[in-house]
């Protein structure tokens, strides 16, 4: 868990957002048999988007 935690906190924004973006189209994918799971993979990959951009604004405005 804590790899999991360290890769976020230290990984490029850019990788984060590719990471939410797959999961968002997995989960368009899966929406049609299983949609409870389909909106959680949604959820989350929302709120990976939400933390790519955050970071990629504060390495952008940090100079």
């Amino acid at each position: 868990m804590k790899n999991i935690i360290n890769f976020f906190k230290s990984g490029s924004p850019f990788l984060i957002l590719a990471i939410a973006v797959a999961i968002i189209v997995v989960s368009k994918i899966i929406e049609l048999k299983f949609k409870d799971i389909a909106m959680l993979f949604q959820i989350i990959g929302f709120i990976l988007i939400l933390f790519g951009l955050k970071k990629l604004l504060n390495a952008k405005f940090k100079k």
